[in-house]
């Protein structure tokens, strides 16, 4: 998410004129339903394409469709993006949910249960113009469940599934292999971070639920456990690590349209949610910080 203080009027205008967009797209692709799955993953990932790839989408004014006296933005063009970021909505969504089936109880699977003839039906229209896409997303998924089986599995292996998917979902942008390595190194540390600011979101649920979370597994048994602050300094110090490396790779990405929006994203959006996420969330204020330091 950006930061939205920082934006100028207009850039915040353009950045909800696609996430508009992307959800009008859902439901033109998916039907209306699928709009409930729009997320600001697949937002940031249709700009980054848009940018990258040179389309000025153009805005155009529209009325909201669940809410027809809400005006907004929408894109006239920049479709090919828009069309990407709903299958990728519709892959991660599906397996997604085929894993939450089988990790939750059985109250909280049957509803989801009842959600999975949606979402095979939206996976089902997407394969057909999407396939490889698919074969991109579910393999990260068996990847991930192989790696949450793993006793020794460490903070980094847990996160490399999401970091590979990624990784080749970027590639697929680049015009040559220098351009694939670059935005490879984005896509990779861009995953790896995405995953473990959830994982670390996720702290207390995992630990009380037993939930799998590389981070409860490290912080077992360590004097960690008993120091809140150390706990998010530790997880702020392995986010710091990927937001640095996939900042050494987007500064050197081409953008055409968006880059102010997409800096903002990078440079303030992300520090901003690990703030909210490890500190804002738990209570851990400068202050407290020192004293429990």
């Amino acid at each position: 998410m950006p930061d939205k203080p920082d934006l100028r009027i207009k850039e915040f205008e353009a950045y909800r004129g696609v996430y508009c967009s992307l959800c009008r797209r859902l439901g033109k692709d998916y039907g209306v339903l699928s709009r409930l799955i729009l997320s600001y993953d697949c937002t940031f990932y249709a700009m980054v394409q848009m940018s990258l790839s040179g389309q000025c989408p153009q805005f155009q004014k529209g009325r909201c469709p669940f809410n027809p006296t809400k005006k907004c933005s929408y894109c006239a063009g920049g479709q090919d993006a828009l069309k990407d970021a709903a299958a990728l909505a519709v892959f991660t969504f599906y397996y997604k949910l085929l894993d939450d089936i089988s990790d939750s109880t059985k109250i909280k699977a049957l509803f989801k249960k009842l959600l999975k003839p949606f979402a095979a039906h939206w996976r089902k229209k997407a394969l057909a113009s999407y396939a490889n896409m698919d074969k991109i997303v579910s393999e990260m998924f068996t990847a991930q469940l192989q790696a949450e089986k793993d006793p020794a599995c460490s903070v980094d292996r847990a996160a490399h599934p999401t970091a590979v998917m990624l990784q080749k979902l970027m590639e697929r942008l680049a015009k040559d292999q220098t351009q694939a390595r670059v935005y490879g190194q984005f896509g990779y540390y861009l995953g790896k971070w995405v995953y473990l600011i959830d994982a670390a979101d996720d702290m207390e649920k995992d630990q009380k639920h037993g939930g799998f979370n590389p981070f409860v597994r490290y912080i077992a048994g360590k004097d960690l456990q008993v120091a809140p602050y150390k706990v998010s300094l530790y997880c702020n110090e392995a986010l710091n690590l990927n937001v640095s490396m996939l900042l050494s790779a987007f500064y050197l990405m081409e953008f055409s349209v968006f880059r102010e929006i997409l800096e903002n994203i990078v440079e303030k959006g992300i520090p901003q949610m690990q703030r909210k996420v490890l500190f804002e969330k738990r209570g851990l204020t400068p202050k407290a910080d020192k004293e429990q330091a």
